[in-house]
């Protein structure tokens, strides 16, 4: 699909891996880490929440309105 469509596809499924492999998957780990400390990475977020909208979140998660990351922001209605 990725192919026809033109798109890429990105992931990894780490957790069994580092399961497996604990010293691997911390190296694995920390090549993340500073992939998105140098912000090589840059997922697409959907939606912004605050944490008292979080019922909102979970309805559009729920409806599968959601394309990317949908972020609950714990402090977003702080002024923060």
């Amino acid at each position: 699909m990725p192919l026809i469509k033109g798109f890429s596809v990105v992931g990894v499924r780490a957790g069994e891996y580092g399961r497996r492999d604990p010293q691997k998957g911390a190296e694995n780990m920390a090549a993340i880490w500073k992939l998105a400390e140098e912000g090589a990475i840059h997922p697409y977020v959907c939606a912004q929440l605050p944490l008292e909208n979080w019922r909102e979140a979970f309805s559009m998660m729920e409806e599968r309105q959601v394309i990317g990351r949908l972020v609950i922001c714990p402090d977003a209605g702080d002024g923060a």
